[in-house]
């Protein structure tokens, strides 16, 4: 018997937007639990605190915890080691989008803000304007 999940390609759990809900008909009505289909909790990505959801060549991108409100993430950027903090990503309200805060002291080359440009844009696939 083929489950759920088989049935649903990675790609296109990929492109879900959060609020959007998968093929699976019950998937928006997951508050307490994870859509059998695509893993989400009321069509929105969760993320699990303290874990790195993204690594390029020289940083770590790691969740750190949701906003005050619960509506945006907040994302830490640390060195490749993992040992320094680096800065932060998060929704700046003014601005109206995610936006990187950099720890005192701290000096990047091209190739690592193209990194945290990269992860910003892809941060803000899932924001609804």
């Amino acid at each position: 018997m083929m489950s759920l999940l088989s049935k649903l390609n990675k790609d296109q759990i990929r492109i879900l937007k959060d609020g959007e809900p998968c093929d699976h008909p019950g998937c928006r009505g997951h508050i307490s639990h994870p859509c059998e289909v695509c893993g989400r909790i009321a069509c929105r990505t969760v993320y699990v605190p303290d874990t790195v959801y993204h690594q390029t060549k020289w940083l770590m991108f790691r969740f750190l915890s949701y906003s005050q409100t619960k509506v945006t993430s907040i994302w830490e950027v640390l060195s490749k080691s993992g040992k320094i903090r680096l800065g932060l990503i998060k929704w700046h309200s003014p601005w109206r989008c995610y936006a990187f805060f950099p720890e005192k002291d701290t000096i990047f080359s091209v190739t690592c803000i193209k990194d945290i440009v990269l992860f910003i844009n892809n941060t803000m696939v899932n924001v609804k304007h």
